[in-house]
């Protein structure tokens, strides 16, 4: 197993955009979308998995600490 954080897109959030981020441990990329997918799932109730859509992969457990907001004059 490999250590994989994935980036995952709500779906219908139009002009707002909204992501999920979540660290995984999976055999490979495919996989580690899948386990993000039911985590994210779970955390939101009456979204199903396969409607977020996957941004990005990378492998390793890394910490998000700079928002699209922080680059945004408003």
């Amino acid at each position: 197993m490999k250590s994989y954080s994935v980036l995952l897109l709500y779906p219908d959030t139009g002009n707002d955009p909204e992501t999920y981020y979540a660290h995984t441990e999976a055999e490979n990329p495919e996989a580690a979308i899948a386990n993000a997918r039911a985590e994210a799932e779970a955390a939101n109730l009456g979204i199903q998995g396969e409607d977020f859509l996957p941004l990005i992969v990378l492998p390793g457990h890394i910490e998000a600490e700079l928002f699209y907001r922080d680059l945004a004059p408003w």
